[in-house]
């Protein structure tokens, strides 16, 4: 077969050379760009913006980073525990452990264990909750503090808190200082000694708990149980519950696996006294039968019943109170709503027996009662009532 070139030929040769030549300095000039620009990683650019490479007229080498490698020992030793600053520098806890004594082992076991109790004095009283130690006699309570053993040796019931004082043969203890009721505010953060030297941080969640009917209590009870935000474990009833700064705020009363209520310090500290000067507890109180208002919540609640304060409920069983020694308590009636005893407001922050436990039998006060809107203000004389049941 005969090619035969025409004149275009030259022409076309000469565009397919340039075209190879253009192809090649192009390449070329991409490789020298890549080589002298430093990778970075693809992205995607916003659609409204151009993306540009700033090139230089000095060639540059890449260099390898060799990242640091530091090596860190590892402190094997376990962290301090966290403990309030209060209890530092104390040589020795103030709690005990509360076991049943056993018939036939030397041993005391945590099959045993019924509570703990907290001491109060430094010639071995201690407190714990009437619900730790319920229905046992004096002979079969073993305390366990520091190391040492010891039997109670007397015992005393406080039925207006429910709280058990119990003696032992202890000297040298810690005895701690005692919050007022009005220092117990929701949010106060706390700490629970579950076990002698173990804390946990907590905070009071409720100041009381709820009221479930319209009974009412006696005048001559501290009901009140707030509680913390934590719950109940086996063996904490009588765990002293602490403020930051050591002061004792409560003990534990709750069952385990509930809510941890505590029974104020405030409500059973003035007990001691009792015991200590005349051997027995006496309380000092009105005879009636009140309701909480600041923890009811009532259906159909009346226009004329105020938020706060101890509303005296119609249970004329409170009248057999009377014959304790109180002095003009038929003046306070049914339906009536006690706001403040003297200068204590009954606001919610501890109830009527609570306060009442602040003041002397026999003391002259001054009653603010609300009777259906009308403000009064009643003059009484405090009763006299023993609430302490010696333990055998």
């Amino acid at each position: 077969m005969k090619i035969q070139f025409t004149e275009a030929f030259p022409h076309t040769l000469i565009t397919i050379a340039a075209s190879v030549v253009s192809g090649a300095l192009a390449g070329a000039a991409a490789g020298w760009m890549y080589a002298a620009v430093p990778y970075q990683m693809p992205f995607s650019a916003p659609p409204s913006r151009h993306m540009s490479v700033a090139t230089s007229t000095t060639t540059q080498t890449p260099t390898t980073v060799v990242p640091k490698v530091e090596v860190v020992s590892v402190d094997r030793k376990p962290s301090e525990p966290i403990v309030p600053p209060a209890f530092t520098s104390r040589r020795v806890s103030s709690v005990a452990g509360i076991y049943r004594r056993s018939a036939t082992s030397p041993v005391l076991s945590d099959a045993q264990l019924l509570g703990q109790a907290v001491a109060v004095t430094t010639d071995g009283w201690f407190v714990t909750a009437a619900s730790a130690i319920d229905g046992m006699k004096l002979g079969e309570i073993v305390l366990w503090h520091d190391g040492v053993a010891a039997t109670a040796t007397r015992g005393i019931l406080d039925e207006r808190s429910s709280v058990v004082f119990l003696k032992a043969d202890y000297t040298n203890l810690t005895a701690p200082a005692f919050a007022r009721y009005e220092d117990i505010t929701a949010g106060v953060p706390v700490w629970i000694e579950r076990r002698a030297g173990s804390f946990e941080p907590a905070n009071i969640a409720l100041l009381h708990g709820e009221v479930g009917d319209l009974k009412g209590v006696p005048s001559s009870v501290a009901a009140r149980r707030p509680t913390v935000t934590s719950l109940t474990q086996v063996g904490d009833v009588g765990s002293p519950v602490w403020d930051t700064n050591g002061t004792l705020i409560g003990i534990a009363s709750g069952k385990p696996g509930g809510t941890f209520p505590f029974i104020p310090s405030s409500a059973w500290a003035p007990s001691l006294y009792g015991i200590f000067s005349d051997g027995k507890i006496l309380h000092a109180d009105i005879g009636v039968r009140t309701v909480d208002l600041a923890s009811l919540r009532l259906m159909n609640r009346r226009s004329d019943l105020p938020l706060l304060g101890a509303w005296v409920v119609t249970d004329q069983s409170t009248k057999t109170v009377i014959a304790s020694g109180v002095s003009d308590a038929t003046t306070v009636l049914p339906g009536d709503v006690i706001t403040r005893v003297d200068r204590d407001i009954l606001d919610g922050t501890a109830d009527l027996g609570e306060v009442l436990v602040q003041y002397k039998p026999g003391s002259h006060v001054t009653l603010t009662v609300d009777r259906a809107g009308k403000i009064l203000e009643i003059p009484v004389t405090l009763g006299s009532l023993q609430v302490s049941k010696e333990l055998k």
